[in-house]
């Protein structure tokens, strides 16, 4: 179990999703909790941040979570579709 804050940005993507990824996201959240080094996650580095504690965590094909992740510390803070 990791130490996870969702941002108010994370909030704000969210409803501009439509319902059923938002369902997807919504069934993430508490698993993301639970085991961010799920396999299912794909955490993966923003090599291109300018911050080198950005990440990206997969909720479905097409959708993605970005994080900030700080050790056992992660902060929600975008979710939208992966391009």
């Amino acid at each position: 179990m990791t130490d996870s804050i969702i941002g108010k940005s994370f909030y704000v993507s969210l409803n501009q999703l439509d319902p059923a990824d938002q369902a997807r996201v919504n069934k993430f959240i508490p698993r993301f909790m639970e085991n961010p080094a799920n396999p299912g996650t794909s955490l993966e580095r923003v090599t291109d941040a300018k911050d080198p504690k950005i990440w990206s965590a997969r909720i479905s094909r097409s959708l993605r979570a970005i994080l900030h992740k700080d050790g056992g510390r992660a902060f929600l803070l975008f979710v939208g579709q992966h391009d």
